[in-house]
């Protein structure tokens, strides 16, 4: 599923901008949600994965360098892509 994260979302949440940090949040939790649903998982395990790597996910936007991402590709998509 291709989608695209606007770079200045990722640039206002690694800034600590929480109204953007939200909505990183609620862009990405379905689509982890839908690809964890490819792994034979209890729904329990599930929810506790997601919720690990949308963790992962805060803790690391901060190391966001949108320089380099725009570089890369400009619609951002792959900077959480193995997330």
């Amino acid at each position: 599923m291709a989608f695209s994260i606007d770079s200045s979302t990722l640039e206002h949440a690694a800034n600590g901008d929480s109204a953007a940090l939200r909505s990183l949040v609620t862009t990405l939790r379905p689509r982890i949600e839908k690809q964890l649903l490819r792994y034979p998982l209890a729904e329990e395990d599930r929810r506790d994965l997601a919720q690990a790597t949308l963790m992962q996910v805060i803790r690391r936007v901060g190391s966001f360098q949108p320089r380099l991402a725009s570089r890369a590709n400009p619609s951002c998509t792959s900077i959480f892509s193995r997330v």
